[in-house]
């Protein structure tokens, strides 16, 4: 229970449940790879973009790699850290990060690699303050790989 002016009930995982954290993040990759552009009246929310920067994050292309970025998707502001293969995701601003990118639905052609960051850049679908070369190790290092395709098998 939060105390005032919260007055909420939060959960938060026991280390047993958090033990479930690595399965979660690839049924949530799994499941980006099916994602459409949002139709009219569907509701992104700060803790689905959480989740997305969570389980899309590549932590290969972090090796050796100290990076924040802060994300502006509409009313949404989110920021990642990044140390190494660890990051940390959260809601608001972040002082001092390295790159913010303020984008739409254009993340997502970014994260699919259906839009190049210098052609994201041009078309104005994406605004970047900070280290612009950053854009490109962005799309590194939250990638949504494409569906296979189905071989039309019955087996799986």
């Amino acid at each position: 229970m939060l105390p005032r002016p919260a007055a909420s009930v939060v959960y938060e995982l026991t280390e047993y449940g958090s033990q479930l954290d690595e399965v979660l993040m690839r049924f949530g990759m799994w499941g980006s790879q099916s994602l459409g552009q949002p139709r009219p009246g569907e509701i992104m929310t700060v803790d689905s973009m959480i989740m997305a920067l969570r389980s899309t994050f590549v932590p290969a292309a972090a090796h050796g790699l100290q990076v924040s970025f802060e994300l502006h998707l509409g009313e949404i502001i989110i920021h990642a850290r990044i140390d190494g293969p660890s990051i940390t995701v959260a809601e608001g601003p972040l002082a001092g990060a390295d790159l913010i990118i303020e984008a739409g639905p254009a993340v997502k052609d970014l994260m699919t690699g259906d839009v190049s960051p210098g052609e994201a850049i041009a078309s104005g679908s994406v605004r970047l303050a900070g280290n612009e070369a950053l854009l490109a190790r962005f799309v590194e290092l939250f990638h949504i790989p494409t569906k296979p395709e189905s071989t039309g098998s019955k087996t799986a």
